[in-house]
């Protein structure tokens, strides 16, 4: 930054009144070499690298940061949820962006998120469950529970059981805890 503009490999991305650097992550792709990424604010905008992202700079609350290579496939899974005044999101570079996941902010207490040993990251809130930024349709949030030891994403609630998004059956869910 100089006293007038934010850049980003040498291209103005906004204005420097307000600069903050909210942090940083490295991804990785089989392949290439490891990138480093920046998340950064100023006044009007929050950006990753350069691209601005769909949340307000002002009230702007990082809930989660964080990211795990997945040893199967090399890649890099950066996980992040924020909030502001407006809502809850996760960062999905499928999307390119932010994805609103609720309408209102959380408070501290009533959201948690839990991560398995595969490196998939679920956030609970009353009444949802997600993992990587993706709802578990019809999961209850109250008694819902992960299984730390599996590279697959399994889960279960007091009625149901759960591999990576879909509901499988009791007899699925148990073959599938087996897998090493």
């Amino acid at each position: 930054k100089d006293k007038k503009n934010l850049y980003y490999k040498n291209l103005v991305i906004g204005k420097s009144e307000g600069f903050e650097n909210i942090g940083s992550y490295y991804t990785y792709k089989p392949c290439t070499t490891p990138e480093e990424n920046y998340i950064i604010k100023n006044n009007d905008n929050v950006f990753i690298n350069n691209r601005k992202l769909d949340i307000d700079p002002e009230s702007l609350d990082i809930i989660y940061l964080d990211t795990k290579q997945n040893t199967d496939t090399g890649f890099t899974v950066m996980n992040l949820y924020a909030q502001d005044k407006n809502g809850v999101y996760y960062y999905s570079e499928f999307a390119g962006g932010m994805v609103k996941l609720l309408d209102k902010p959380l408070g501290a207490k009533e959201y948690k998120t839990l991560a398995n040993s595969g490196g998939s990251l679920y956030f609970i809130t009353p009444y949802k469950v997600y993992l990587n930024g993706t709802e578990i349709k019809g999961a209850d949030a109250k008694t819902f529970q992960i299984v730390n030891s599996s590279k697959i994403p399994l889960s279960n609630d007091k009625d149901s059981y759960y591999k990576d998004h879909t509901m499988i059956t009791k007899a699925d869910y148990d073959k599938y805890r087996k897998i090493k």
